[in-house]
């Protein structure tokens, strides 16, 4: 009591004449606060009546502590800080120290979730060719942050992540050192309608719509598949596909412009004669490769330059 006393008389005493006539403003100091925030206000801290109340109201004391501990401050910081900012006349009462603690809040497991279906839908590269299922989460026991942060969420995932199977995802409330990160997991399936082989298809063999049907699967298990079925039509299959079996980009190739065992035009250039000729090439080729082909005249093998559809360009 005596050092409160001692308070309000030396606030009294530093006062100017003309205003110490005026009413004071009282300031009860309690024994204990939490803020949700980076500054202690002294509204915080403190009981405040009297004319200029609302002016001391939102006086900055001090930062917010940025953990769960603690930080205490004596009736005599708090008494100094007021002094520096403010010229009324004030009285204080109440507790000699003030101790201070961060509000943190508990993030429901619920809240969570939630959080991440929202992330990965938004996310997911699928989410406009399929319905997408997330299912056997795991988060962890016991998510608490500050108070001020359980608003301010930032979801990260690896930038390679395909959305399929296992997902991760960081979550991270706040910013800067006082940020928290947890992790949390989830199965994430996609269902769509995807072509599959309607009957076997040989490799080599050209696709067309008829060799196609769609089926609903999941395809969590099959991250190149192929989702539109005009995209398998016209191309050739590098190996044999199954029947019922969805059709991934690797299983399928352009076809070349000249395949192996094709009946091709050999155009040979002498300076500025053109004498065309038949052969077989031995090889794929696409526009500007340069392919081994067998002339059927003379039986002999020449190198040649694919320049147009079923044409070998072979200049001597």
């Amino acid at each position: 009591m005596k050092q409160v006393l001692l308070i309000v008389l030396s606030v009294i005493l530093l006062t100017p004449p003309e205003i110490v006539s005026g009413e004071p403003t009282l300031i009860q100091l309690r024994e204990k606060a939490d803020v949700s925030g980076d500054t202690v206000l002294l509204k915080h801290i403190a009981a405040l009546t009297g004319p200029d109340a609302h002016d001391l109201a939102g006086l900055s004391i001090m930062p917010a502590p940025q953990s769960p501990l603690p930080s205490s401050i004596s009736a005599m910081y708090v008494a100094q800080k007021v002094r520096a900012m403010h010229s009324g006349v004030v009285a204080f009462s109440g507790s000699e120290e003030v101790s201070i603690t961060q509000r943190y809040v508990t993030i429901p497991t619920k809240t969570l979730e939630e959080i991440f279906i929202r992330e990965v839908m938004a996310k997911s590269p699928w989410k406009d060719h399929a319905t997408i299922v997330v299912e056997n989460f795991k988060t962890p026991g016991h998510v608490r942050v500050r108070e001020i942060d359980a608003q301010r969420s930032q979801a990260k995932f690896s930038p390679h992540e395909n959305f399929l199977g296992l997902t991760t995802m960081t979550l991270q409330f706040g910013r800067g050192s006082s940020s928290a990160s947890f992790n949390l997991s989830a199965r994430v399936r996609a269902i769509a309608h995807v072509p599959v082989a309607k009957t076997p298809i040989d490799r080599g063999a050209l696709i067309t719509r008829a060799d196609l049907e769609t089926r609903e699967l999941d395809i969590s298990a099959f991250p190149s598949i192929i989702l539109d079925p005009q995209e398998c039509v016209g191309m050739r299959a590098k190996t044999g596909l199954r029947q019922g079996r969805p059709i991934l980009r690797i299983n399928v190739e352009v076809p070349p412009v000249v395949s192996r065992g094709d009946l091709v035009t050999l155009e040979v250039r002498v300076n500025s004669l053109i004498v065309q000729d038949k052969g077989i090439a031995l090889r794929d080729g696409n526009f500007s490769d340069q392919i081994p082909v067998k002339n059927i005249t003379s039986g002999k093998q020449v190198i040649g330059t694919v320049i147009a559809v079923s044409v070998v360009q072979v200049k001597i």
